[in-house]
């Protein structure tokens, strides 16, 4: 009965595959004979156990317990020596093999039918009983496996409503980051559009500008031209008044004490004064000028009135000059902003600011130290009143150029 599945399988049924794998080398090399070799090694090697066991107990160590003895590969090599070490003979075997069958023979002629009865049916109720117990044994492993089977079968069901859910929300994820997307490249289109509109606005308020400062340079221009004018208008006039004053003695010797006061200073006079040092001297005006007893009041009118019409000219370069600053403010405001929104464009636009900034710096300079500082009259109140008169004029004057150009 334990011999059966190593006969019919070749081992291959209860033993390790390593050890399955040298038994077949064997037995396609040596033929049938390899299997009695490796059951008597079996046999030999663990005969003092088995002799301590019954029968069941020797089925279950041949089914259970001898395969497990025999998974590494020192052990199946060591039972494939002493197989090869047997002696077996052929003949032998042969002459048992007879004896056998003739013995069986002679039990069956002799035998007692009932008693052969008998004894097949103990073997019967035996083999019956051990099949009981392999039942019982087969329905334990079965209930165990099912209790098994039931708990991994819930685990995978919750298992597979975790993942459903975590399906479901990251199908909503997906969902929430796909209108995120649209909503995203929308507002990158919105973007792009009110940058393509600050551009355009930017470059128009460049070009306003630009236009702006020419104008003003031209503006300027104009009333550099004209302070020019105003002062070889006045330097000829003061000249000829001189001229006519040294014809008379008493008033040649007045002239001659007031000269260093009344000489206008040189266009290109080095160390020129600023607008500070100009309206300091309008504040000592009084201390500053007398005019010569014996001029007629002809003269005298004509003096203040070159003297007004200068003074003017100064209020107005220094207007001009407060509404230049307001407008390189804006300007450089405008400028920063179309720097921030554009950056190639707006190393242009400093680049541009920064020249036109200095050409403005260097044209009221120039302006600033080719205004004489002639003293006026010592008249406060007319001072007061003709500044602030002229800054008006001025201002609407600067305004209707600006709005006609």
């Amino acid at each position: 009965m334990y011999a059966s599945q190593w006969f019919l399988t070749l081992f291959t049924a209860k033993f390790s595959l390593s050890m399955v794998f040298r038994i077949i080398d064997l037995f396609l090399c040596e033929g049938m004979n390899t299997i009695f070799h490796i059951s008597i090694a079996l046999l030999k090697a663990w005969k003092r156990q088995l002799m301590e066991m019954d029968f069941e107990g020797a089925l279950k160590y041949f089914r259970v317990v001898l395969p497990r003895k025999y998974r590494t590969e020192y052990e199946a090599q060591e039972l494939i020596q002493q197989a090869e070490k047997l002696k077996i003979s052929h003949k032998r075997l042969s002459k048992y093999e007879k004896q056998y069958i003739a013995m069986k023979n002679r039990e069956v002629e002799s035998q007692d039918p009932i008693e052969r009865l008998e004894k097949e049916c103990m073997k019967l109720r035996e083999s019956l009983m051990r099949l009981e117990r392999e039942n019982d044994d087969l329905a334990h492993e079965l209930v165990t496996s099912k209790i098994q089977l039931r708990k991994n079968l819930d685990a995978a069901e919750d298992n597979i409503e975790s993942l459903q859910n975590q399906m479901e929300k990251m199908s909503d994820y997906c969902r929430e980051g796909e209108e995120n997307q649209r909503r995203l490249l929308a507002e990158a289109e919105q973007v792009k559009e009110m940058c393509r509109r600050e551009i355009q606005r930017v470059d128009e308020e460049n070009l306003r500008c630009a236009a702006i400062i020419a104008n003003y340079k031209q503006i300027c221009t104009n009333l550099n031209v004209r302070l020019e004018e105003e002062q070889e208008t006045r330097r000829r006039k003061v000249e000829k008044l001189l001229s006519v004053i040294k014809l008379c003695p008493s008033c040649s010797s007045s002239a001659v004490l007031n000269d260093d006061s009344a000489t206008p200073p040189s266009i290109n006079q080095s160390n020129a004064s600023s607008p500070d040092d100009d309206w300091s001297k309008f504040d000592n005006l009084n201390s500053a000028h007398n005019f010569p007893a014996n001029l007629s009041d002809e003269q005298q009118q004509s003096i203040r009135r070159l003297e007004l019409e200068l003074a003017r000219t100064k209020l107005a370069l220094v207007e001009s000059e407060c509404k230049n600053q307001d407008l390189n403010h804006q300007l450089q405001h405008n400028l920063n902003n179309a720097q921030q929104k554009r950056g190639a464009n707006g190393e242009n636009s400093a680049h541009f600011r920064e020249k036109g900034g200095v050409w403005l710096k260097k044209t009221f300079n120039s302006l600033k130290n080719a205004a004489p500082a002639y003293p006026l009259p010592a008249h406060p109140n007319f001072l007061i009143e003709s500044f602030s008169r002229s800054s008006s004029d001025s201002a609407s004057t600067f305004g209707a150029e600006l709005t006609k150009n």
